[in-house]
């Protein structure tokens, strides 16, 4: 009886915590989760908002299905304030490496909204290997199907899924104008998806950022890899 009570003053204790982590994870309900089930069909919402209850649809899905009710190939809605947008699209395009991520050759435009094809540098006012930080963004999706590889089509729908695994010193080369730029890593950090961090410029330095979202399924906070170029 003693161990029943005891049980029982653990549950009570522990709700407001359930509570508290539930309705989180309601109020972000714009935040797109991967649902990795091998299953013949479920069911996922297709309305715009947790108001409407009804209009609900069947998909068939043997595959990560990701559940949008924003479109994240789009990267004004990255950021909750609605008030940083993207430069124009310019011509400009190089490709990025990370050899320990098994990242080759991955295509990076500069300025423009669309990463669901390629890597976007989100800022055009400052070039790589010049004082200042270029911000590039991508994708992640849940770890197990994180697939850089160039023969896969979809790549750049998960291609920065593992950035958050880098330790600082490792390298990330950046290949422009017939000249490879070394950065090494000397930073990471998850902030809110509104936090000035992410765009934070430093022209005293040579910096380079990668940004993806975290945790892996989620939208819920951002990851930076912030490195430095390697004189």
């Amino acid at each position: 009886m003693v161990f029943i009570g005891g049980l029982s003053m653990s549950f009570i204790s522990l709700q407001p915590f359930v509570r508290g982590w539930w309705q989180n994870l309601w109020e972000n309900h714009t935040n797109d989760l991967i649902y990795p089930l091998d299953i013949d069909a479920f069911v996922v919402k297709a309305n715009s908002g947790p108001k409407i209850l009804g209009d609900f649809t069947t998909v068939t899905a043997r595959e990560p299905v990701i559940v949008d009710e924003l479109d994240f190939g789009n990267l004004e809605n990255w950021f909750t304030t609605g008030d940083i947008h993207a430069a124009k699209q310019t011509d400009e395009e190089y490709t990025l490496e990370i050899e320990k991520l098994k990242i080759n050759n991955a295509l990076v435009k500069v300025g423009g909204l669309n990463i669901d094809h390629n890597l976007v540098q989100f800022n055009t006012d400052v070039n790589i290997g010049d004082f200042g930080t270029p911000v590039i963004f991508g994708h992640s999706m849940l770890r197990q199907f994180y697939n850089p590889k160039e023969s896969n089509k979809e790549r750049y729908k998960g291609i920065f899924s593992t950035i958050m695994t880098l330790e600082l010193g490792d390298e990330i080369k950046v290949h422009t104008g017939g000249l490879t730029y070394t950065y090494t890593v000397v930073e990471k950090k998850e902030v809110k998806p509104d936090d000035d961090y992410i765009m934070r410029q430093d022209s005293s330095r040579k910096l380079l950022k990668l940004v993806t979202c975290t945790p892996e399924g989620t939208r819920l906070r951002r990851g930076v890899i912030t490195a430095e170029l390697k004189l």
